[in-house]
C-alpha cells in the first residue's frame, strides 16, 4: 500500500511538473511582429524589442513585444519587459513580465531633464529548451578595454516586418527615456563601438518558459501536499 501511494505521489508530482513548464519549440524565427510569442504592455501599437549578442552560443538575437496607445518610449517598453530593472541616479521600475531578462542603467541631468542610459543587460537561458544555450548572455560596456559599450539602435519604418537574414537599424545617439516608439518598428541594443548602422540578425521570439527552479519548487510543493494529506487519511 506504502509503494502504491508514493507511485502516486511521484506521477502526480511528475505530472504537475510537465504542466508548469510545457513544452516549447526551440526556435521560433520572426518575420513579422506576429510571430513574437511574448508580450508586455496592452493598446492598439506595437513594436519589437531586440537583443544582439556578440558571442558564438545560440540563438544570436532574441525578441520580445510591446504594445502601447497613444506614446511610449524605449524606457517604457524595456521597464515593461525586463523583470528586473536597476536605475542609478534614479527610481527603478516595478518587475516586468520577464525575470529572465536584467538590465541595470544610470540616470544624467545635462541641463535639459533627466535622460537614461543603459550600462548593462543580462538574459538567463538556463531552463530554456535544450537547444538554446544554456546560460547567462550579456551585453556590457566594455568600453575601457575594446571600446564597445551597450549601443541603442531603431528601424522605426519597418511597418512590423522584420528581413531575413538580417536588417538595418540606426543609432539612436539618444536615451532610452528620449527615444519615442513608433507603431510597427523595431528597437534594440547590441554591444558594439557605436557605428551609425548595425545589421540585426533576424531574431528568434523569447519564449514564456518558467524562471529556472520554478518547476521544481511547483512539484515540491504538490508532492508536500499529497503527503500531508495522505497522512491524516491515515490519521483519521
Amino acid at each position: 500500500m506504502i509503494q502504491k501511494t508514493m507511485r502516486s505521489i511521484v506521477l502526480a508530482a511528475a505530472v504537475t511538473a510537465a504542466s508548469i513548464c510545457p513544452t516549447q519549440a526551440a526556435f521560433v524565427t520572426v518575420d513579422n511582429l506576429s510571430d513574437v510569442l511574448v508580450w508586455a504592455g496592452t493598446g492598439s501599437n506595437q513594436a519589437g524589442f531586440v537583443l544582439q549578442f556578440g558571442d558564438s552560443e545560440d540563438p544570436t538575437s532574441i525578441t520580445w513585444g510591446y504594445r502601447w496607445d497613444v506614446n511610449a518610449t524605449m524606457q517604457d517598453m524595456m521597464f515593461a519587459i525586463a523583470g528586473n530593472t536597476t536605475i542609478s541616479g534614479g527610481s527603478s521600475p516595478p518587475p516586468g513580465i520577464d525575470g529572465r531578462l536584467v538590465v541595470n542603467g544610470a540616470q544624467f541631468d545635462f541641463g535639459g531633464g533627466p535622460v537614461v542610459f543603459i550600462s548593462s543587460i543580462t538574459y538567463d537561458q538556463a531552463g530554456l529548451p535544450s537547444e538554446w544555450f544554456q546560460g547567462s548572455r550579456q551585453i556590457i560596456d566594455n568600453f575601457s578595454n575594446d571600446g564597445t559599450y551597450p549601443t541603442l539602435y531603431s528601424n522605426a519604418g519597418a511597418g512590423g516586418s522584420f528581413d531575413a537574414p538580417t536588417m538595418t537599424f540606426d543609432a539612436a545617439s539618444v536615451g532610452i527615456s528620449e527615444l519615442a516608439l513608433t507603431d510597427g518598428g523595431w528597437y534594440g541594443f547590441v554591444q558594439s563601438t557605436g557605428p551609425a548602422t548595425f545589421a540585426f540578425s533576424q531574431p528568434v521570439s523569447a519564449v514564456a518558459v518558467p524562471e529556472p527552479g520554478t518547476w521544481a519548487l511547483g512539484a515540491a510543493a504538490v508532492v508536500a501536499a499529497l503527503v500531508l494529506r495522505r497522512r491524516s487519511a491515515l490519521a483519521g
